[in-house]
């Protein structure tokens, strides 16, 4: 069964915890609330932007989101506060690995960004790569910078 929750906006991006308890959602031009109640009560949290994807590590401690052309954003504290990441890109999506100390984040007709660990993130050095699809699901690459 279906719940409806919180209010009408442009809901565009939602994340969870592994056990769902823990939930990130973002709206088109609007900002990021959180959930520690699988979704009945939703706080605001980081401030009107265009978000265009958020993920969530399996605890929903680690946060990641990306605003379209501008930067991506990390939070450690469940989303309470945030930090500014890496530089201003188109960027498009955001996953993360279930602990939250690798992130990969695509760029609109650019390149895949990956973390190695957290400690890339602190010092904003990623590892690019471009790639071309050859059919079949399958990519080759073209050029990468940094160590995969």
């Amino acid at each position: 069964t279906w719940t409806p929750r919180a209010s009408d906006q442009f809901w565009n991006s939602i994340a969870s915890s592994a056990d769902g308890v823990k939930l990130v959602a973002s709206g088109y031009q609007g900002q990021i609330y959180t959930s520690t109640d699988s979704g009945t009560t939703w706080t605001p949290r980081a401030g009107n932007a265009t978000w265009v994807s958020l993920t969530s590590s399996a605890d929903g401690v680690k946060l990641a989101a990306v605003v379209q052309y501008d930067r991506m954003f990390t939070s450690t504290d469940s989303g309470a506060t945030w930090i500014p990441r890496q530089s201003s890109r188109v960027w498009t999506s955001i996953a993360s690995s279930a602990d939250g100390t690798r992130l990969a984040a695509t760029v609109w007709q650019g390149q895949i960004y990956v973390t190695n660990t957290v400690a890339n993130l602190i010092g904003l050095e990623f590892a690019a790569v471009e790639l071309q699809y050859i059919g079949g699901g399958r990519f080759i690459i073209l050029s990468q910078t940094g160590v995969l």
